[in-house]
């Protein structure tokens, strides 16, 4: 394994840890942040990046931007909630700038190279997430407290990596059962989290490429016969998991009236409504600025005894609250322009690295209406690595100094290096 992957896997677990040891979580998610930020600007290479700055970014930066700023200082908003929302688009940029910018110094495509450290930071976060649902399973803990306190917050990455494992298996079919083997096991540790979402997401990844791939799963003997030892293995193991009373508890609280988590996001949505609504129009377009917080109802408060919190659930609804409906628009806009370079960039030897990053800007976009996609830290730098593989071209490195083998100019297709 290459330094800069045992790099990436370092900071990944600094990442994974400081929920459960750091107060608060940001504070070890800083320590990784500059970590990759100072060897990937000391190691790194230079990437090349267009001079033509599109008008709608300039248009931002000289009007929007310094109202949001304008707002977060009528709004007396508190120094860490503002210090904070700044860290999300440092997560962002950590995504989108540091991690391409890390491996961009190897001979290879930085995306492969890239996405394989993620493949592997997969083994780490299934290996602790089955080791807390183990460990939740002998304390004989409820469903709240299996995903509350013993599956680590890290198997919400999950979903991602499998869909870079799928893209590594189309790019690489010397190294496919491996990387589908590896989606296999992502597909366990989302099992063992209990996380409804997650194995939402994972289902649609897999019927959709079931039925555009049937063709050829039906007439490759391979794949045929990964295909039938996992759908017998899912046979025996799915009934097994659903007689355990933790799993029909999951079930079931999804279907009735008694489930904690929707009747607090409906709190959330009722307040913020009530808030966004009672507030100037000015306000409603530009938002309460960074670090605005949404007041709870009389007489609700969170699980710390606050009555104001700094983010919903619903990643959407938080930036409507911080940007308003400019911010909202921009974002809009943003996710166009995305989807259509997702759309023009589709040619053959870049698929398998279209095909991760489309489903991980899906992934993202849809935990962001209830698991807080777009305003978590560690979602947020999934979000800006899938902007980063559809938005950047190997092609135009500038190369720098590096500690790795000395860089080659070009790309392959595919690439027939094996990991170490």
């Amino acid at each position: 394994m290459s330094r800069r992957r045992l790099l990436l896997l370092l900071a990944f677990v600094i990442l994974a840890i400081s929920p459960k040891v750091v107060e608060p979580a940001y504070n070890g998610y800083l320590v990784a942040f500059v970590l990759l930020f100072v060897f990937a600007h000391l190691y790194g290479a230079r990437m090349a990046v267009s001079r033509h700055v599109p008008f709608g970014v300039i248009f931002l930066c000289v009007t929007w931007l310094p109202v949001v700023l304008l707002q977060t200082y009528t709004h007396s908003n508190a120094l860490r909630d503002v210090l904070r929302d700044l860290g999300v688009l440092m997560a962002f940029y950590v995504g989108y700038a540091t991690l391409p910018r890390l491996f961009a110094s190897s001979g290879d495509d930085w995306r492969l190279e890239l996405m394989q450290g993620i493949s592997n930071v997969g083994w780490f976060v299934v290996l602790i997430t089955i080791a807390g649902a183990a460990l939740a399973f002998l304390a004989g803990a409820d469903a709240y407290f299996w995903r509350g306190q013993y599956v680590p917050m890290a198997h919400s990455w999950l979903p991602y990596i499998f869909a870079v494992n799928l893209g590594l298996a189309r790019m690489d079919s010397r190294l496919r059962s491996r990387y589908l083997r590896r989606a296999l096991f992502c597909v366990m540790g989302t099992l063992a989290s209990l996380s409804r979402t997650d194995l939402v997401l994972i289902a649609l990844i897999v019927i959709v490429q079931a039925w555009v791939h049937f063709r050829y799963i039906a007439s490759d003997p391979r794949a045929l016969r990964f295909a039938l030892i996992t759908f017998a293995i899912g046979s025996v193991t799915m009934p097994l998991l659903l007689q355990l009373s933790v799993v029909q508890e999951r079930i079931e609280v999804g279907v009735d009236e008694d489930d904690p988590s929707l009747a607090w996001r409906f709190i959330e949505n009722l307040a913020f409504l009530d808030q966004y609504l009672s507030a100037d129009s000015f306000t409603q377009w530009f938002g309460f600025g960074l670090g605005g917080r949404l007041s709870l109802p009389l007489g609700v408060v969170d699980f710390n005894g606050n009555d104001t919190i700094p983010h919903l659930h619903n990643s959407y609804l938080t930036l409507a609250l911080k940007f308003g409906i400019i911010g909202l628009i921009a974002l809009l806009f943003f996710l166009f322009r995305l989807g259509r370079a997702w759309w023009n960039a589709r040619v053959p030897y870049k698929g398998g690295v279209l095909l991760a990053a489309g489903w991980m800007l899906l992934f993202v976009l849809a935990k962001a209406v209830t698991l807080q996609g777009l305003s978590e830290w560690s979602h947020v730098l999934f979000f800006g690595l899938a902007c980063a593989l559809i938005f950047k071209s190997p092609d135009a490195l500038l190369r720098k100094k590096s500690f790795g083998p000395r860089p080659v100019s070009g790309i392959a297709p595919v690439s027939g290096r094996t990991e170490s």
